[in-house]
């Protein structure tokens, strides 16, 4: 997947994913026709994602339908666990940033990162590196083959006013 212009990217807490009633809460939102579902990714980390697993799966999977996506956050961090990607309904794995620190250098994360690329791929998610801070290192997630990345190298947080028309 790509990322289209305007694309909004909501962090969930832990306590939300574990709202029963999540689902029907968007959906309640969605009647007010102030959002595009296809313009929201939900992030869920992923020791949150692990721990509440049912729950969140059914909201995912009940919200994706509606055109939301999903993004497994610092992943890589927590339980870390490459079998629940192939169990999670997620549209991207963001790569914590811890791992791209020194990643021009570091032989060994890059090869972890790589492995985490490859696995994504398969599953068909597009992956995403956090704190890209250099052109050092964009270039060696070039190499990864990473789709996206995030951090002051390519662009400083703003005000959401500043991407409004």
């Amino acid at each position: 997947p790509t990322v289209p212009p305007g694309l909004y990217s909501i962090n969930l807490s832990g306590k939300t994913v574990a709202r029963a009633d999540l689902a029907d809460m968007v959906e309640e939102f969605l009647e007010t026709g102030q959002t595009d579902p296809g313009r929201v990714i939900f992030e869920i980390t992923e020791s949150v994602m692990v721990q509440n697993l049912a729950l969140a799966r059914t909201n995912s999977e009940r919200l994706k339908y509606i055109g939301f996506r999903f993004a497994l956050d610092d992943f890589g961090t927590g339980f870390s666990s490459m079998r629940y990607l192939r169990d999670l309904p997620v549209d991207y794995l963001k790569i914590d940033g811890a791992f791209f620190q020194n990643l021009e250098r570091d032989k060994v994360n890059q090869s972890i990162v790589r492995s985490m690329v490859e696995v994504a791929k398969v599953l068909g998610m597009c992956t995403v590196a956090e704190y890209v801070g250099s052109e050092a290192i964009l270039n060696v997630c070039v190499d990864l083959g990473i789709d996206l990345v995030q951090g002051y190298h390519v662009g400083e947080p703003g005000p959401i006013r500043q991407l409004q028309p």
